[in-house]
């Protein structure tokens, strides 16, 4: 798109909107609502033009309901109960109102409820607040949505014992650790499953949003003696403690007994 038809459609974006003078009184209800749903028409029938023009940044609106459609594969997309919310807590000077998607996307049918925020310039003209959480809520501007095989990065891998099979996450005393090796380990195996991803600005999975069909974590396999392990914590919980067990990591390379309750009063 050349600047020129970038500029002309955020005038034609604003339709009246005036952008540099943005009333500090939220629009009404029923005219927030109104305009909502003539947007929301407009993006279900793909004419994302249209929807991008009741918005108050056009280009920047067109650009990522283009790559919302093409992420996701969209083959379908139907919005039901638009509501007015009554005045945004995030955007001043807005209306909030609600929906719920439901889309059609390459592996399933995903559902989800979002919002937009309604404004409204001195001359009485509104527009919808344009920014990513529009497409979906929490959806950061440097970030977009895939559907289909989820990304590598969007499948938390999971942290095993030495015998390769049993979840460390079990353990109430390894959560940190868990949580570390996870962070800097690099896992290994594991297939993608098929969902909605959130991706960032170079393509790495975020998170999943929506999984359609599970894959097969990837794992890290740790020297940590799954029975062993079992044995200390048990071994080192005591009343005096809450019911929380005390840290403790059994190695199976290098483990030693644990000290009797009575010893470590």
């Amino acid at each position: 798109m050349s600047s020129g038809t970038a500029q002309s459609g955020e005038t034609k974006a604003a339709r009246g909107f005036d952008p540099t003078a943005v009333s500090s009184e939220p629009p009404s209800d029923a005219k927030a609502v109104t305009l909502t749903r003539v947007f929301l028409d407009n993006w279900t029938k793909q004419q994302l033009g249209e929807a991008a023009s009741r918005t108050d940044a056009s280009a920047t609106a067109a650009s990522a309901l283009r790559g919302y459609a093409d992420g996701l594969h969209v083959k379908s997309l139907a919005f039901s109960r638009v509501t007015s919310a009554g005045p945004s807590a995030v955007t001043p000077g807005a209306t909030k109102v609600t929906f719920d998607v439901t889309a059609q996307v390459a592996g399933g049918t995903w559902t989800y409820a979002s919002a937009v925020a309604v404004r409204q310039s001195t001359n009485g003209q509104l527009a919808v607040h344009w920014n990513n959480s529009v497409l979906c809520p929490g959806l950061g501007d440097d970030q977009s949505l895939t559907a289909g095989k989820l990304p590598a990065d969007a499948t938390p891998a999971k942290v095993v014992a030495s015998d390769g099979r049993t979840d460390l996450a079990r353990f109430s005393s390894l959560h940190d650790i868990v949580a570390t090796v996870r962070k800097n380990a690099t896992p290994t195996g594991g297939s993608p499953g098929t969902g909605v991803a959130v991706v960032d600005a170079s393509g790495e999975g975020v998170k999943a949003l929506k999984v359609f069909g599970k894959g097969q974590a990837p794992v890290i396999r740790t020297t940590i003696d799954a029975s062993l392990q079992a044995v200390a914590e048990n071994a080192v919980t005591d009343s005096h403690l809450q019911g929380k067990p005390a840290g403790t990591v059994a190695d199976h390379r290098r483990y030693r007994e644990a000290p009797d309750p009575e010893e470590i009063r």
